[in-house]
């Protein structure tokens, strides 16, 4: 195999992801509004009225949700200032999904700028957010129950690259460039460079801050090629 020149300490096998990520100083512990929502959504006696109750006290994600209620998409008139109407507006699910959304993605853009990560977030979001369209589309068309919930299954696959990037920018940022010289697999030079691909340390990552089993098994498994086919020789998810 090509070498991409990345100096990265080899690490041992078998591979222990959660004491890797217990060695990442800068990774963010989850937020405290993300633990109140996926409690939540864990109480089967919860409904929209928790949910309000729990954004409510976040204003940043609050102010976010209000902005996207008094969007010209779900409101004509714009005047909407209250949680509960928001949630009677946009629908339960879609609030439930934003609020995840939102609060994964601040925490770990955060956490990424302080570590001078170098990812193009553009192109990232950009595929991201295909890839959730894509994703609620062929639930709609198989009948699955939550389209929505499964949105933020796409929005969110790639989490373990933003993990890299905290991990180590500088090594990520040559693992990038060499997958575009090379037109190799990513997953195949992660794995060379760090012991691990962004989908292993993603599926860690997401079991380590109590992410649903379902969510945490896209992460772990969305370049598996009994699932995805050629894609993962495509190297394009």
């Amino acid at each position: 195999r090509m070498s991409i020149g990345v100096q990265q300490t080899p690490i041992k096998s078998p591979i222990d992801l959660k004491e890797i990520l217990s060695n990442i100083e800068e990774l963010p512990t989850i937020p405290e509004t993300l633990i109140q929502i996926l409690k939540v959504l864990d109480d089967p006696d919860s409904g929209p009225s928790d949910l309000a109750n729990v954004v409510r006290l976040d204003l940043p994600l609050m102010s976010k949700i209000l902005r996207l209620a008094n969007s010209p998409y779900y409101s004509q008139r714009g005047d909407i200032s209250d949680i509960n109407r928001c949630v009677a507006v946009l629908g339960y699910r879609t609030v439930r999904q934003v609020a995840i959304c939102v609060t994964v993605a601040t925490t770990l853009v955060t956490a990424v700028s302080r570590s001078k990560g170098r990812l193009d977030y553009r192109e990232l979001w950009r595929h991201s957010v295909v890839t959730g369209a894509i994703t609620k589309h062929l639930a709609k068309m198989v009948g699955y129950p939550d389209p929505e919930e499964v949105f933020t299954f796409g929005l969110l696959h790639d989490i373990g690259k933003f993990v890299l990037e905290i991990h180590a920018p500088e090594a990520y940022d040559r693992v990038i460039q060499a997958r575009a010289e090379l037109s190799r697999p990513l997953v195949e030079l992660e794995e060379e460079t760090f012991g691990f691909s962004h989908a292993s340390v993603g599926q860690a990552f997401g079991a380590s801050w109590r992410f649903p089993a379902i969510m945490v098994r896209v992460f772990g498994e969305h370049h598996a090629t009994d699932l995805v086919g050629p894609a993962k020789e495509r190297g394009d998810l």
